[in-house]
């Protein structure tokens, strides 16, 4: 459940049980489509609703100055695929990225979240500030965790260790076109 411009503190607390989900953990953000729990660091809020797709997790510290969120992590579902093994399907995923964004001047590592097995991703175009784009995949579903900044600094090292995949219920990407 997300409660927009409020702390994930008072989200938490305000929040009832059933609406994140009995398996959230407590001082954890959850969500059930998106199939993801979260224990962010003190400091860290939900960014308010509306400035990202639904089913999106969008992390912020201090206080937003015009467009300026102070950007700390945003978790966002990203594919299906029909490759079971997660590590073979963050590669796979990975690889697409890269050559759907036409650069060759990137660096892949290997790393492990979630019980996982990814790939962050160095050097890919899309911002005015340098980011470092993560794909994970879990049960055929693929997630792009954008962490801004040229490395991971303690605060999102310390969040993503404490990411853990749920169950997801409903649909976790969100239908394309407007069919009627």
């Amino acid at each position: 459940m997300l409660i927009a411009g409020v702390s994930t503190a008072a989200a938490l607390a305000a929040a009832p049980a059933q609406a994140r989900g009995t398996s959230c953990p407590c001082h954890s953000v959850c969500d059930a489509t998106l199939g993801v729990s979260i224990s962010p660091p003190v400091g860290w809020h939900l960014l308010p609703a509306g400035k990202y797709p639904s089913h999106t997790l969008a992390f912020r510290t201090g206080t937003p100055v015009g467009l300026s969120y102070h950007l700390r992590l945003v978790i966002e579902p990203y594919a299906l695929t029909s490759i079971a093994n997660d590590a073979s399907a963050a590669k796979l995923v990975a690889q697409k990225l890269i050559q759907a964004e036409r650069v060759s001047s990137v660096t892949r590592q290997t790393v492990r979240y979630g019980r996982s097995q990814g790939v962050l991703v160095r050097g890919l175009p899309g911002g005015p500030a340098p980011a470092l784009d993560i794909i994970l995949a879990h049960q055929k579903a693929a997630y792009l965790i954008i962490a801004p900044g040229s490395s991971l600094a303690a605060d999102q090292r310390r969040a993503l260790r404490t990411l853990r995949f749920i169950p997801r219920t409903g649909h976790f990407l969100p239908p394309v076109g407007g069919g009627r």
